[in-house]
């Protein structure tokens, strides 16, 4: 895959890591640039350590401009994930806008 943007999302919980690559596909973070690969203004909250059960090595990798923290939902548990006031998440997407609004 080539040519690819992933930015201004909030990746929370997803599992041993939220962002990362294959090394066996990409090889390294090198390899991630080679395809035009752009990860950048995404805000992640969970574990960032790489991925244990997965047979080939996964790397947990930030891009750029990444906020690590807590997106402050309003009410997870019930589906309300708009951002509270305060929420790092605010006013730091690439636009300006919200990270993680539609």
């Amino acid at each position: 895959m080539k040519n690819i943007d992933i930015y201004d999302n909030i990746i929370s919980e997803s599992g041993d890591f939220q962002l990362g690559y294959a090394t066996d596909q990409y090889g390294s973070e090198a390899g991630i640039q080679e395809r035009n690969i752009s990860v950048r203004n995404n805000l992640i909250s969970g574990p960032q350590n790489g991925a244990t059960k997965w047979e080939s090595p996964m790397k947990p990798f930030n891009g750029v401009n990444t906020i690590v923290g807590d997106p402050m939902f309003t009410d997870p548990t019930n589906g309300d994930l708009t951002l509270k006031e305060g929420s790092p998440a605010k006013g730091a997407a690439s636009t300006g806008g919200n990270i993680g609004a539609f």
